[in-house]
């Protein structure tokens, strides 16, 4: 009996020391322990924080009920650095002012705070996290202290009501979308002489913007700009470089410009061009430009170079022309006149969609540049049918319906010259074809 007792007892002890091994276990990843990788978070007022390893203190959550917020300056003798992520990220707030001693707010910080209007920033902060801000719908002002270095990634995304911003001086980088689909934006101030970069797609989506103006050695991402409505004039003063397709789909853009002195773009006549590119980059849509010829600094023309021009009617290119890029020349309804030369070695996809220029050459096989093959027009008689070329070849198959014998057309088949190179969108919406014989001296089809 004494034995079952002790073992009994020795069974007890063995779980109560398991149980309070869980608890420990449980207590360590809540608080977390020095060298775990989780900090231990402490109360103060309705504000939790963290210490970090600097000793300065970061926000990282919120416990009160108040909708108009001052964050403290320093909590128990240390200063409050930082808010960190999604410390009041969908809280209902409606106006928060930083401490003092604030350099940075991490990612989500106040992001989806629906009713937040006011947002009071202090000197000194030097960084804001991706999307700190975003889906702020209530925000439509702010200011941004002469001390910011980095805007992150989707920081003011989605801040629909916003419509002012003014960049400090002091900027070194806008994260990718960082303002998009800020839909009120009307006006972005930049100071004279900055040089930050601009991310991919950092104002897309702005509906409101009317214009952008910057005399600073900028770089720019991809898509900046891209569905900007209303956008009409862009001076891009002494630019370092742009990425693919900065104003896409801004289709009310009339005017572009860049600082005379640049060495790494111009605009001549309208157009923008990159220098070191050798490339024939953008024609607005809505800019007064009638005729174009490419200048001998170029040998390229972009893809989406002339995309959606309403205005442009010829275009001539020199002979060192090599390349037209993909969707270059897309939807230009009054381009008829292209003289493109003979050496020219590659057209990407649908470069002459729906202009004239393309539509006027009935031949079989349209065949530009270097043997380029960027058209095939299937020969038809009077009444619309297809009609069988030395080339073409329609391709029936004899059925047997209701016990009589008939020959049904299932589509056509085409052989290409021995002239053709390559192959560049000339079969679009061709849905009848059925085979195409390719000889030996086609080497790219794109």
């Amino acid at each position: 009996m004494r034995n079952i007792l002790k073992d009994k007892k020795i069974l007890l002890s063995m779980l109560a020391a398991f149980i309070l091994f869980l608890v420990g276990a449980a207590l360590v990843s809540f608080c977390g322990i020095e060298g775990s990788g989780e900090r231990e978070i402490f109360i103060f007022e309705d504000y939790q924080y963290t210490v970090l390893d600097d000793g300065t203190c970061e926000i990282v959550g919120y416990l009160g009920t108040d909708s108009v917020l001052t964050l403290p300056t320093a909590i128990e003798g240390r200063s409050v650095s930082s808010v960190g992520e999604e410390a009041f990220s969908d809280v209902e707030i409606v106006s928060v002012t930083l401490g003092m001693l604030t350099k940075r707010i991490g990612k989500y910080a106040f992001s989806k705070c629906t009713e937040l209007s006011t947002v009071n920033l202090n000197d000194g902060l030097l960084s804001l996290g991706d999307a700190c801000f975003s889906e702020c719908t209530g925000i439509s002002s702010l200011v941004l202290p002469s001390t910011l270095l980095e805007i992150g990634s989707y920081s003011f995304y989605d801040c629909r009501a916003l419509n002012k911003i003014s960049l400090p001086a002091s900027l070194e980088k806008i994260g990718t979308a960082s303002f998009s689909a800020c839909t009120s934006l009307t006006e972005i101030e930049v100071p004279k002489n900055a040089s930050f970069y601009i991310g991919d797609g950092a104002f897309s989506y702005c509906e409101e913007l009317i214009r952008f103006s910057s005399s600073g050695e900028h770089s720019y991402g991809n898509f900046v700009f891209e569905y900007c409505p209303k956008l009409t004039a862009v001076s891009l003063g002494m630019v370092k470089s742009l990425g693919d397709r900065v104003f896409h789909d801004c289709d009310a853009l009339a005017s572009i410009t860049v600082d005379k002195s640049n060495p790494n773009y111009s605009c001549e006549g309208g157009v923008l061009v990159g220098i070191s590119e050798r490339a024939v980059l953008k024609l607005p849509p809505k800019a007064a430009v009638s005729s174009y010829a490419v200048p001998d600094t170029a040998d390229k023309i972009a893809p989406y170079a002339f995309v959606n021009s309403e205005f442009i009617k010829s275009v001539s290119m020199h002979s060192g022309v090599a390349e037209i890029g993909e969707f270059a020349f897309y939807n230009c309804l009054q381009l008829s006149n292209i003289n493109i030369p003979t050496g020219l070695k590659k057209i990407g996809g649908q470069a002459f969609v729906a202009t004239p220029y393309l539509t006027s050459d009935k031949s079989e096989f349209v065949i530009v540049g270097d043997g380029i093959l960027i058209k095939y027009n299937p020969p038809k008689n009077s009444a619309g049918d297809r009609i069988p070329t030395e080339n073409s070849k329609l391709v029936t198959r004899e059925m047997t319906v209701g016990g009589a014998s008939v020959v049904r057309t299932l589509g056509f088949s085409v052989t290409l010259p021995k002239t053709v190179k390559t192959v560049s969108s000339a079969f679009v919406l061709e849905y009848e074809l059925i085979e195409v014989t390719i000889p030996d001296s086609v080497t790219v089809i794109d």
